[in-house]
Formats: structure tokens, sequence, C-alpha cells
């Protein structure tokens, strides 16, 4: 028996309510049972909790993580004792909400969608994407990565668990696990990016198999169909960050996704800054484990120091990268 045929045959459900589910498509029924089966593909890669543990950056793994940045930006960190951490809607990368989308188009076309059912995802995903207020904050656990050099000739270390105990202080309430949260608090993601598009493409298609077939069963069972969309669409939102383009893999990243609680659309961050919306989070010297500096840093030490010294962060410790040039 499906998990589907299970529930309707609990007598105290409607009879109006189960002729409605049985004038569904084949489709449409698997799509019901794949959302109520725990074991099914769908409900294993869709639901939140099981999607964010398996992109866990557990700080077991990976306990140290590094963020790459130029000394301007190290001496307005350290001086101000805060880092600003950007909107998701004003990354560098300006595919970075995109590839996820195009991959869920291909996959669509792949099912022999229609050009409306194209059209009325691509609805849905704007629908969701402006109900979210993501910040992201980038690191990477190569501590000397040439590759990453492009976004400063300097690293700052932290410990992995150290700042997910930090985020979560500054940003999600103790109450959280019972669903209490207000405006402005947030859940917060550490992941684990992944750089493999056949991979990305075989987890997303059992969801995009079910979202179109809910978009195909709308005008019978609008009220289940809807909700399993949006539910999806969620999933796919949170997807969407931890899958990036195979190109840019040696940046191994793992980001803090800040998922900041917004309603009527208000985004809630803390000070816009060079014209980009941030929020703010505190830091002090037992939040730093090390400051690891590349050869152009060679004779001139000196600066860096200097600029520990000032803010009043002189024990943490100054390292050369392991690069031998």
């Amino acid at each position: 028996m499906s998990k589907l045929d299970e529930i309707l045959s609990d007598k105290q459900i409607p009879k109006n309510i189960i002729k409605m589910i049985m004038n569904l498509d084949d489709n449409g029924k698997k799509a019901l049972d794949s959302y109520y089966d725990e074991t099914s593909e769908f409900f294993q890669n869709a639901h939140p909790m099981l999607l964010a543990r398996r992109f866990l950056a557990d700080p077991y793994k990976y306990s140290e993580l590094y963020h790459y940045t130029e000394s301007k930006a190290l001496e307005a960190i350290f001086s101000s004792k805060t880092f600003l951490i950007g909107s998701i809607m004003h990354m560098n990368d300006d595919k970075e909400m995109r590839h996820s989308f195009e991959l869920c188009i291909e996959l669509l076309k792949e099912m022999n969608a229609t050009k409306a059912e194209i059209d009325e995802f691509k609805l849905q995903w704007i629908f969701t994407m402006i109900h979210f207020d993501a910040y992201i904050w980038s690191f990477t656990v190569n501590d000397s990565s040439m590759a990453m050099e492009r976004y400063g000739n300097l690293n700052i270390e932290f410990n992995n668990q150290t700042l997910q105990e930090k985020l979560a202080n500054r940003f999600t309430p103790l109450n959280f696990a019972n669903g209490w949260m207000k405006e402005g608090e947030a859940f917060v993601f550490p992941l684990v990016v992944n750089y493999d598009r056949d991979y990305q493409l075989n987890y997303l298609r059992p969801i995009i198999r079910v979202v179109l077939s809910c978009i195909q069963n709308m005008k019978i069972d609008s009220y289940d169909m809807r909700k399993i969309i949006d539910e999806s669409l969620r999933s796919l939102y949170i997807l969407s960050l931890c899958f990036k383009r195979p190109e840019i893999f040696e940046e191994r990243e793992i980001r803090f996704v800040i998922l900041r609680i917004i309603e009527n659309g208000k985004t809630q961050e803390d000070t816009i800054f060079n014209g980009k919306p941030m929020i703010k989070l505190p830091i002090n010297e037992n939040d730093i484990s090390a400051i690891i500096i590349n050869h152009d840093w060679d004779g001139k030490e000196e600066k860096i120091f200097d600029i520990l010294h000032k803010s009043g962060f002189s024990n943490v410790e100054i390292r050369k990268t392991r690069l031998p040039y």
C-alpha cells in the first residue's frame, strides 16, 4: 500500500476530498504520494532539515575556515570590530542565483514541459525569491590558495564551531525550535557548496518532477498542489545557495547563509555600505584564530602588526602562506 492509499483509507477524510484526489492524473497522485512518503526520493531531497544536514559544513570535518581579503578591508574590520555580511542579491558573481534556476529549466524541458508550464514555474520561482532576505558570508577550507588570492593577499582564520555559535547567538532566538521567530530574526545555515553539475541535476530531478506534476494538476486540486509547490520552491531556494557552477570549483567554498524572516517583502539589512545591503556581526579577539599573509607581505609584516595592535587584536597570530611563491 502506498503512503497516499494509506492516508485515503482514513474514514475521517471527507468523500469530496477523496473524489478530488482520485481525479488527479497518475503523476499528480505520485506527487502527493512522494510528498507524504518519507522514504521517497523527493522527500529525502526536498525536506529542509534533511537538505540542511546533507550540505552541512560539519565543524568536525571542516574545523578551520578562511576568509580572503585585502589590507584596507582588514583594517576596517578590526578598527570597527565588525564584519559586514552582504546580501545574496548583491553578490560579486551575477550568475550566483541563476545557476540552479537554469538547471531547473533544463530539467523541465527534459520532462517535455510545455511553454505555459515553464512560464508558471518561472513565476513561482520569482515569487519565492522575493520572500527571502538572505545574507552570505563566504569562506574556503584552503588556507593557502593561489586561486583565492584574487579576493585578497591575506586571509583570516576562524574556528568553524566558534563561528557557528556566534552567528546563531547573534541572529537566531533561543526558542526558534518551537517556531517562535519574529521579523528580523534568522536561520543560520553553514553549507558546503557543491560544484558537480551532474550531481546537481540528479539531486534536483525528483523535486522538479513533482513540481511539474503539481503544476499540471493545479486545476483539479489547487490546495494540495499549491502547498507542495510552495514548499518545494523554498527547498529549491536553499539548494540554489548550495549549488554553483563547476568552472569555479577551485574556490572550495563553505558559506554561512543567514536567512532572515521578513514581512511584506521588506528586507532586514542593518546598514547600506557602498550601495549594498549588509548585516553586522560584532567580533572580538577570541573570534579570530590567525591572519595568514602571502609573499606580497615579505618585509612588510610590521604593517599587519600595527593594524592588529591599534585595534586591540595584538594576540592574534600572524603566519605566512604555505605557498612557495
